[in-house]
């Protein structure tokens, strides 16, 4: 067996690593393309290299971080930004508010995603139309320049995301959820609904093939209380704190000169749900 012919048979598969080298073992070619996993996952997973080295350096992002981002070629995904009232809330003292720092972070991540998936990505909002197949960060920009207003019906919003994901499944790709908000889920009524949004989560949720991350974007812990839980509780979950609170808890962990950009940010933000090693940035001290 040829290892080139072999890479090139499975390049772009769905197939982990550890698979890659199974096949290649029981074919008598492992000794010929088992590098560190590190680097079989830059070589078998090529797409957008170039661009993904551009975005990097546009936003500051570290290599490892940036690598570790082809595991989004595995997944649909799908942004759905909390658009009420409290998104107008200025942000740190300055008149920079959370609805101005949410486009900025759904920028980069429309910028990211589109390199594995040139379908676009799928923006949705709480409060108004959704916009399908977005591949233009620019189109994220005419989405936001309406003013956010309005509750917070997180769970109808989720709930229609995940049945919409149902029925057009792809069999090789499963779904990632990239969910912004800075409140608790209300009812019609404008009630606090958090218990509905929670068995929405660990019922219907189809967790062994949908993974999805909440962003927080305020640093009012009372807030987002609720999510504290959620990513320590729920397969697949993970729950990440505003830039600020995020930068401030990997410090800790990794050391206070340890480089943390706003890209880093949004790409460990991307991918935490998806990638253990990068969601315990925060907890567990990188070797």
């Amino acid at each position: 067996a040829n290892p080139e012919d072999y890479v090139a048979r499975y390049r772009g598969s769905l197939l982990d690593p550890t698979t890659l080298v199974q096949q290649a073992r029981n074919l008598g070619i492992v000794e010929d393309i088992t590098p560190p996993v590190s680097s079989l996952s830059m070589n078998v997973y090529p797409y957008g290299a170039n661009d993904l080295r551009t975005i990097a350096a546009r936003y500051d992002i570290n290599d490892t971080l940036a690598q570790r981002l082809n595991i989004l070629q595995q997944f649909e995904i799908v942004v759905l930004c909390d658009d009420s009232g409290s998104m107008n809330t200025a942000v740190d003292g300055t008149i920079r508010t959370r609805w101005d720092e949410l486009l900025s972070i759904v920028q980069i991540v429309i910028e990211i995603a589109t390199i594995f998936d040139s379908n676009g990505v799928d923006l949705h909002f709480l409060n108004r139309s959704s916009i399908l197949n977005v591949t233009d960060s620019r189109q994220v920009a005419e989405s936001f320049s309406q003013r956010p207003d309005g509750l917070t019906p997180l769970t109808p919003a989720l709930r229609r995301i995940f049945q919409s994901a149902a029925i057009k499944a792809r069999s090789d790709k499963r779904l990632l959820v990239f969910v912004a908000t800075d409140g608790e889920p209300t009812d019609p009524n404008g009630n606090v609904d958090i218990q509905g949004l929670e068995n929405l989560m660990r019922n219907e949720r189809q967790a062994n093939t949908t993974y999805v991350t909440f962003l927080s974007c305020t640093d009012d812990v009372s807030s987002v209380a609720y999510l504290s839980q959620w990513d320590r509780t729920m397969i697949n979950v993970d729950v990440v704190d505003d830039y600020k609170t995020e930068r401030e808890k990997v410090r800790r962990i990794q050391g206070y000169n340890y480089p943390f950009s706003f890209g880093d940010y949004v790409a460990k933000a991307l991918i935490g749900a998806v990638d253990r090693k990068m969601d315990q940035l925060d907890e567990y001290r990188v070797t």
